[in-house]
């Protein structure tokens, strides 16, 4: 399974967007189910992240923790919020690579 996350990266906001990426990728590793991670973002700020998850529970789990639950509340009101999808899984290439090869 996969939780597909767009987003727009604020000018001005690296440091802190950056923090708290880093940590939602260590908190995503610590939850049972969590497969990986590929990332890719454009010159203008838009940005695109593929999570990959066993199943549908380990994805609840993940959309429930509470620090997750902080940082998209963050994201939301300083005017960086996200949108996420969740796809089953392809047996073809990822999307970030489709993207990558242009």
């Amino acid at each position: 399974m996969a939780v597909i996350f767009t987003n727009h990266k604020v000018a001005g906001d690296d440091t802190a967007y950056d923090i708290t990426a880093a940590r939602m990728l260590d908190l995503a590793r610590s939850v049972d189910g969590f497969l990986g991670i590929e990332s890719v973002r454009d010159a203008s700020g838009t940005g695109i992240t593929v999570s990959y998850w066993r199943d549908h529970d380990a994805i609840a789990t993940w959309r429930r923790h509470p620090e997750h639950l902080d940082a998209q509340s963050a994201g939301r009101s300083s005017g960086t919020p996200g949108t996420n999808f969740v796809s089953p899984p392809s047996s073809g290439p990822s999307p970030i690579a489709a993207l990558r090869r242009g």
